[in-house]
């Protein structure tokens, strides 16, 4: 069954293009969390909240600072993923 599932995983993958999906994802994640907290930043300073503006700078801020280096946080989530799926 293991077989199967890895086959069926590496089959999928390579159809769909998704075999350098993780690396690719971890390089560009940072960009899309700066962009993400400065639309969320933006929207909540035209509702007038800034309270809630504040605090998606914060969480943007960590999350962005985590994510700089792919290696302590993204890529053994990836890989345990990656296990849990039963890919490696």
């Amino acid at each position: 069954m293991k077989e199967l599932l890895n086959n069926h995983i590496a089959i999928v993958y390579g159809d769909i293009g998704l075999t350098n999906f993780w690396s690719t994802f971890q390089t560009n994640v940072k960009y899309i969390i700066f962009a993400a907290t400065l639309w969320f930043m933006i929207r909540e300073w035209k509702s007038k909240a800034v309270g809630k503006m504040i605090m998606a700078f914060i969480v943007g801020a960590i999350l962005f600072v985590l994510t700089l280096n792919p290696e302590t946080v993204l890529q053994p989530i990836g890989q345990k993923l990656m296990q849990m799926i039963g890919a490696s």
